[in-house]
Order: structure tokens, then C-alpha cells, then sequence
């Protein structure tokens, strides 16, 4: 099998988009965190109260066996975001005598028992209670919205999730439908909300003390050279020195979706909160429904983007990179390469150098490391796995094999029928 392709100088940070998993469950406001060692749990907004259920590494779980983790039922919007020392801190909104006018705050152990309830206000118009946001850290707990006189209102809460002190900030980002993080290293909080202008492609992000003032703020464009607008900037991770900002878009004119649906996003700030780079994570357009709330979780270099479709629960998993290979400035190479049929890779010309370390011309064998990234595409690709390189690889849809060189360190990942697998891997 002969392939060519021409490999430009940059790496992504996203090196991978499975499929979309559509939930059995009808809910909204859904989230998926880790749990264990492999399964993650499932969280949605059902029957007036928030649930949860233990799912597999593959997201599957029994929709008979559920964990009722708020234990209500008359909430509207919810809230969840696990704490550094494994419990679990949740908010919901209800209707009492209007529109979200109650909300309340919970506190549940690392099994999702509930073990706390606290009310933020009931029948109370101060602020718009919808589409909360949540941090659970050592720098500030606690939950924001959005103030009906400008600004935005934070309730700070304690260990056991009970609320302490109020905040009113006059300074933040639109907080409806916005994120907040606390970053550990420095005492910060950042607040992340929708630009100043309502129909723009920009979000603000404010960066406040230990004392809740604000240190900055800044405008970030997300959608630079296109016409989208964004909002919901409402799920943020810190992953080393970046983030991952998931949030929504769409382009008003086209009239695709109706209300607040729309496309999910998702982007890489740099630790200065600047845009280095975005992905759509869903095509919806046409469908007849777009996608509302978006949220992050990640385990290793799975990332995992959950989103409703009305009330059809989904996601979609993102394979990340985050070995550093995406910093370093590779020159672009052109490369033709065969895929041998005990698992060779064989460089074809002479103006290309060989894979293996002597420079020889001769063929690289794949090692026992390459194969374990390959192999797990290769029923996918149509082929068979491969356990070791002497069952080799053949008929592998591999279309690229991509080259990094730093120095004297060369490594490289594969490109397998059409997508980026793996991590990068060092040549020895």
C-alpha cells in the first residue's frame, strides 16, 4: 500500500474525535466525570432531581440502577463538579412563584450519597438563578450568577457545602451560562462569561484575588475569520498549562437552530488566556436540533464533551496530546511511505530518510509500543489486531505516518484511516 502526504509544521492538541454516544436515558443537563479505574459516571437531570449512574469504560450502564443525588423533585437547571478531595458539590434551580426564582446547594461523599442541603434563595427576582456555575477547590467554593443589577453574585460555601458568605462582584463576565476555575498554583479564581457585546464571537474571561478583586480581564476571540457567534463558555479544565474551554456557536443568519441550540465547541487557551486553537465537536446543522450545555471531563489524554440535543443526552469522546510535541516547530516534510506485511514501515525514495536510527535506507521495524498504538484501530480500519510485530499489520488503513524531529529525539504518531491515534513515540 502506497501513500502520500504532505505533513505541515504544527502538532494539535486534539488528535482525535470518536463517534457520538447517544445515552438511552432522556434527561438534560447531562455531565459524565471518571469513575474508578476505567468507568465514568453519568449525571442527568431527571424527574425534578439530578441522578446518577454508574457507566462502563465504554459509557454503557443499567438505566434501572440510578443514584438520586439530589433527592428533589421540582428542580429546573443543575450543576455538578467533583471537589480535590473526591466529594461532590451540586446546585439546582427551581420554580417557586416564577421563572427559577429558588435555587439550592448540595453536598454529596465520593459515592454520590447525599450528606448536605443548603438554600441560596427561594422566591427571591435578585438574580437570574439559571445556568449556574460551580468550583469546588481549596482557593474558593461556591456557586455565581447573574446579578439583575449588573455584575454577578457569588455564595460561597463550606467543606460540608454549606453557604458562609455572599458576594456581589459589580466587575465579572456575563456569568449566565458561563464557567468558573480556581487555580491552586497562585489563588486565583477566574470567571468566564459571554462578551460584552450579545452576538459577538468573543467571551471574557475576569481573574480575581484571594479577596475577590479583580486582578484582569480580558476579551478572547474564539471564532476569529468566521461569522459564528459564541455563548456558554460553560465548561472549563486546566490541563498543564492549558485550558480546554468548551462552549457554544452558530451563525445566526443561516437559522439553523432554534432558541439557544446551536454547535458545540471546544477550544485550547494558553495560560495567559490566550486562543491557541479550536475544534467543532458536533455537525448538527440540518438536523432539525441543535446541542445546549456543554461540559469537560478528562481522564488521561481522554477527554470527554457532554452536550444535550433537547433532551436526548450525548457525547463525544476527544483524544488529546499531551506530550509537548504540539510546542516544538518541526519543519514540514513530504512522505511516501508502504505499510509491509509483518508491520514494516518502508520510506520510498531517496530524498527520504529511513525511520530507523542508522540512516541506512533499510526498514524500520514496528515495535511492541507502535503496535499497541496502532492495534486498537485496526478493527476499525478493517484489519485484524495486531498483539506484537511478528503478526504484522496488514491491510491497516494507515495514511500517514507524521515525523516529529526535536533535536536529536525524532519521534512520531500515526494517522489511521483518516484520524490521529496515539501519542507521540519516541524512536529509539
Amino acid at each position: 500500500m502506497l501513500l502520500s502526504v504532505l505533513l505541515t509544521a504544527e502538532a494539535s492538541y486534539f488528535v482525535g474525535l470518536g463517534e457520538e454516544i447517544t445515552m438511552p436515558t432522556n434527561g438534560t443537563f447531562h455531565r459524565s466525570a471518571p469513575r474508578g479505574d476505567d468507568g465514568w459516571w453519568f449525571f442527568i437531570g431527571a424527574g425534578g432531581s439530578y441522578v446518577a449512574f454508574e457507566a462502563d469504560k465504554d459509557h454503557g450502564y443499567d438505566d434501572r440502577e440510578r443514584l438520586d443525588v439530589a433527592e428533589r423533585d421540582d428542580l429546573v437547571d443543575r450543576a455538578i463538579t467533583k471537589c480535590p478531595d473526591g466529594t461532590w458539590f451540586i446546585a439546582g434551580s427551581g420554580n417557586l412563584d416564577d421563572f427559577n426564582d429558588s435555587v439550592w446547594v448540595f453536598k454529596a461523599d465520593a459515592e454520590l450519597n447525599k450528606t448536605n442541603e443548603d438554600t441560596v434563595a427561594e422566591s427571591s427576582s435578585e438574580r437570574q438563578h439559571n445556568d449556574m456555575a460551580l468550583v469546588c477547590s481549596s482557593v474558593f467554593s461556591g456557586v455565581s450568577f447573574l446579578s439583575n443589577s449588573g455584575g454577578s453574585d457569588l455564595f460561597e460555601v463550606d467543606s460540608e457545602g454549606s453557604i458562609i458568605e455572599q458576594h456581589h462582584l459589580s466587575d465579572t463576565p456575563g456569568m449566565m451560562g458561563g464557567s468558573m476555575i480556581a487555580l491552586e498554583d497562585t489563588g486565583e479564581l477566574v470567571l468566564i462569561g459571554r462578551g460584552v457585546e450579545m452576538m459577538s464571537s468573543e467571551i471574557e474571561i475576569g481573574v480575581y484575588d484571594e479577596e475577590l478583586q479583580r486582578i484582569s480581564s480580558k476579551s478572547v476571540e474564539l471564532m476569529a475569520g468566521r461569522t459564528e457567534r459564541v455563548w456558554w463558555p460553560q465548561s472549563i479544565l486546566k490541563v498543564g498549562d492549558i485550558f480546554l474551554l468548551a462552549y457554544m456557536a452558530r451563525i445566526e443568519a443561516n437559522g439553523d437552530f432554534p432558541a439557544d441550540e446551536g454547535e458545540v465547541w471546544l477550544a485550547v487557551l494558553d495560560s495567559n488566556f490566550d486562543f491557541v486553537e479550536s475544534i467543532q465537536v458536533t455537525d448538527l446543522a440540518g438536523s432539525g436540533a441543535g446541542a445546549m450545555r456543554p461540559g469537560l471531563s478528562r481522564r488521561g489524554e481522554t477527554l470527554t464533551v457532554s452536550y444535550d440535543v433537547q433532551v436526548s443526552p450525548r457525547l463525544r469522546e476527544v483524544t488529546l496530546d499531551l506530550t509537548g510535541a504540539h510546542a516544538a516547530d518541526p519543519a514540514a516534510l513530504e512522505l511516501d511511505v508502504a505499510v509491509g506485511d509483518r508491520g514494516q514501515l518502508e520510506p520510498l525514495g531517496e530524498r527520504h530518510r529511513p525511520f530507523g536510527t542508522g540512516g541506512d535506507g533499510g526498514q524500520h521495524q514496528l515495535a511492541e509500543d507502535d503496535l499497541a498504538l496502532v492495534g486498537p484501530l485496526a478493527g476499525e480500519a478493517g484489519a485484524r489486531q495486531s498483539g506484537g510485530a511478528e503478526e504484522g499489520v496488514a491491510d491497516l488503513v494507515v495514511v500517514a505516518v507524521l515525523v516529529l524531529v526535536r533535536g536529536d529525539a525524532p519521534a512520531r504518531r500515526f494517522v489511521v484511516g483518516g484520524r490521529l491515534l496515539g501519542r507521540w513515540v519516541q524512536l529509539e
